[in-house]
């Protein structure tokens, strides 16, 4: 487990850069080693917690042209951020592909954050993306493990992605508080040609204010009829 709390310099937690690329390339020459050091981390952290950080701005930065070690986040399985209210963008889309083990998902009390997956044009980033160009919103992330999605107190949200997110897995939906969030990306296993879908699926319930029934009434989702499908999941806070 990894939790930071209150550390007021901290603009990002871990930056890629050419220097540190060759820094880990010469490894076995005994210099330069400290920076390697959180390579076995990134790839064995199970748990992030970060809170009240007032300097974050990024979870990840890197150089143009700069790529992170292979497994960077692979067994990452819970992530939290709360009360950091420089950063905007939470998740550089290129690393989507190393989350595959991530049960959960919770953003709380950012007042600056605009994004949830940014951009494909972002410089910012974790490598390659996936493969199509993520202003279209025929891109699909797929986070196979993700069992809780919850946001709540994020007045400038208005992006979750720009594509699809795949998430066959999920069980709860939190959507509290993010007023400008216009449409809600998730590609959900209990639909089928629009309709419920006869197959077994994981969701439980999804959670919203019950003083924004109205935005609710007004977020898009990609199925037409998924209001609907979804009432029977709706619990109001």
């Amino acid at each position: 487990m990894q939790n930071l709390y209150w550390c007021d310099g901290i603009e990002c937690i871990w930056p890629f850069s050419i220097s540190n690329e060759i820094q880990v390339e010469e490894e076995d020459t005994g210099e330069k080693q400290e920076s390697s050091r959180c390579i076995p981390l990134l790839q064995s952290l199970e748990i992030l917690r970060l809170h009240s950080l007032e300097n974050l701005n990024a979870i990840i930065k890197r150089e143009r042209r700069v790529t992170a070690p292979a497994g960077t986040f692979s067994n990452l399985k819970e992530f939290a951020i709360s009360m950091c209210h420089k950063i905007k963008k939470l998740f550089p889309p290129g690393l989507l592909q190393h989350l595959q083990n991530l049960e959960s998902i919770q953003v709380r009390w950012c007042k600056e954050m605009e994004e949830i997956i940014a951009a494909e044009d972002d410089e910012e980033g974790l490598g390659a993306s996936s493969s199509s160009n993520n202003n279209n919103s025929s891109t699909i992330f797929t986070l196979p493990k993700l069992k809780i999605f919850k946001l709540s107190g994020l007045p400038k949200l208005k992006s979750i992605c720009k594509g699809v997110m795949a998430c066959d897995s999920i069980e709860v939906i939190a959507l509290l508080d993010c007023p400008e969030l216009k449409r809600v990306p998730f590609s959900l296993p209990l639909f089928f040609n629009g309709q419920p879908s006869p197959t077994p699926h994981a969701l439980k319930e999804i959670w919203i204010d019950k003083d924004e029934k109205g935005w609710w009434e007004s977020v898009e989702w990609d199925h037409p009829n998924a209001k609907n499908v979804l009432q029977p999941f709706m619990t109001y806070n």
